[in-house]
C-alpha cells in the first residue's frame, strides 16, 4: 500500500516537473512575443508615415499590418498554452482556485504548492 502510494506521489512530481518546465518555457516565450509585438509596430508606423509621403505602396504597409496582426495572433495562441498548461498543474495536484481575471492573477502565479496535497490511500496528507 505504502509502495503504491510512493510510486502515485513519485509519477505525480515527475509530471509537475514536466508541466512547470513547459510554464516556464511559455512565460519566456510571452515576453519575447512582447518585444516582436514592440518591434512590428514600430515598422507598422514607420511605414505607414512612409506610404503617406509616397515613398511605399498600399501593400507594401498592409504587409506591415499583417505582420502586427500575426504576431499579436501567436501571443494569443501562447497565453492560451499557458492557461492550458496552469490548468494542467491544477488537475495534477487536484486544486482549483479561481482567480477574477486569468491573464491577470495568472490562476495565482501557478499553483499553490503549500495548499495542494494528495489524498492517499491512507486518507492523510504526504
Amino acid at each position: 500500500m505504502d509502495n503504491d502510494r510512493e510510486i502515485f506521489l513519485f509519477n505525480t512530481h515527475l509530471l509537475s516537473a514536466s508541466v512547470n518546465g513547459i510554464i516556464n518555457d511559455l512565460r519566456e516565450g510571452l515576453k519575447q512575443d512582447d518585444r516582436i509585438i514592440s518591434l512590428r509596430e514600430r515598422i507598422r508606423e514607420k511605414s505607414m508615415r512612409r506610404m503617406q509621403n509616397g515613398t511605399e505602396t498600399v501593400n507594401e504597409m498592409l504587409r506591415n499590418v499583417n505582420a502586427v496582426n500575426d504576431a499579436q495572433q501567436q501571443k494569443d495562441i501562447h497565453e492560451i498554452q499557458l492557461l492550458e498548461a496552469i490548468y494542467k498543474l491544477k488537475y495534477i495536484y487536484n486544486y482549483w482556485t479561481f482567480a477574477s481575471s486569468a491573464v491577470d492573477g495568472e490562476m495565482s502565479k501557478q499553483v499553490n504548492k503549500e495548499k495542494c496535497w494528495f489524498i492517499g490511500n491512507t486518507g492523510q496528507m504526504p
